[in-house]
């Protein structure tokens, strides 16, 4: 458990900062819909936000 804290420290706040993160699991629910893992490094999600992803 140590090694998986020490991958995920906590970075701080981010105050006015762009959305910036990283998928890092893809899951589809019984009915289809894509459940998406995240780590966000900076910016704020909130409740049905829509994210442009690049790539």
């Amino acid at each position: 458990m140590d090694a998986v804290t020490g991958l995920f420290q906590p970075i701080g706040e981010q105050g006015g900062a762009a959305l910036c993160g990283s998928v890092f699991k893809v899951e589809y629910t019984d009915c289809g819909q894509r459940l998406i893992y995240l780590r966000l490094y900076s910016g704020t999600l909130r409740l049905r936000d829509t994210v442009a992803l690049a790539g």
